[in-house]
């Protein structure tokens, strides 16, 4: 049985979804692809359950990996669905209200979890120095123990100002106030994704095989896209041509350049590197993680 939110957590998750709906609608809630997608997930599915079905994807992976110790074309759409499924669950909670503190805590572990085997399998299949994947690996742990580290320190603070409130109460705030992805952050991460994307697609044991077949998909996808577009004037039908040409550009794309996937990749993971360095200095002096010696006066 779902236990009643109280008056004081109601107000609180109002006040989170007014800072950050309208900041997310106007930039990836609103795209048409994104609309798409929400309007073919039913409501009753949570987005608690999305993400609970990435860490899913990840066991899986692993059980395939045990029993195959190779990247194989099903492997890479694993890992294809779970990057999707992170795109998903975030939009599903801000746009149909149902942001939780919970949510809000495990997403971001999820996306590590996963982070954490794609790299370790990157670097098993030696496609991946291994010093730099271990200082990858190393610095999203860095960034989970900070938020932590951060949590815990709001939630100490809340029990000391708000006595009314139950821990529950408090923990939630902390959450919220605490555990925010900043736009640096989905920047690293998506800059990651797509490195990780074409590393993997390069790793893929039978990766042109399966170039071949988008090949062979693409231009129909293309055609059939582009008459859907403009030979309709149904939103629902140009928006379905419109997603076709998108796929239809995507194996394009990955049929042409299945030779230079390793180079893309690399460029990719060099600029989420630069970035992760950018996002680690931020949490070290923006969230007041200096020791007091080596922070600047406010006054």
């Amino acid at each position: 049985m779902t236990q009643e939110k109280t008056p004081r957590q109601k107000k609180l998750k109002q006040t989170v979804m007014d800072l950050i709906t309208e900041e997310e609608k106007k930039t990836r809630d609103n795209l048409w692809i994104t609309r798409m997608q929400l309007f073919i997930i039913p409501e009753r599915l949570r987005p608690n359950v999305v993400t609970v079905f990435r860490f899913l994807l990840v066991g899986l992976s692993v059980i395939l990996y045990i029993n195959n110790p190779h990247i194989t074309y099903i492997q890479w759409l694993i890992i294809i669905v779970a990057a999707w499924s992170d795109w998903m669950d975030g939009s599903m909670a801000r746009t149909r209200n149902q942001i939780t503190a919970t949510g809000t805590f495990i997403d971001p572990l999820a996306d590590n979890c996963l982070v954490f085997w794609i790299f370790w399998m990157l670097i098993k299949e030696q496609v991946l120095d291994a010093q730099l994947g271990w200082f990858i690996i190393g610095a999203q742990v860095v960034i989970m123990i900070s938020a932590g580290i951060l949590v815990l320190r709001e939630y100490l603070s809340l029990r000391k100002t708000n006595t009314s409130a139950t821990p529950a109460e408090l923990l939630e705030e902390a959450v919220y106030e605490q555990v925010a992805v900043s736009f640096i952050g989905r920047l690293h991460f998506l800059t990651l994704v797509i490195s990780i994307v074409f590393l993997m697609f390069s790793a893929t044991v039978d990766n042109t095989y399966i170039a071949n077949i988008f090949g062979k998909i693409s231009l129909p996808l293309l055609g059939g896209g582009f008459g859907l577009f403009f030979l309709t004037e149904r939103v629902n039908y140009q928006n379905i041509g419109k997603l076709s040409v998108v796929f239809g550009l995507i194996f394009l794309t990955m049929w042409q350049l299945v030779d230079f996937s390793y180079t893309i990749g690399t460029i990719f993971l060099w600029i989420s590197i630069a970035i992760l360095v950018f996002e680690l200095l931020g949490y070290v002096v923006n969230r007041n993680l200096l020791p007091k010696r080596f922070r600047k006066s406010d006054s």
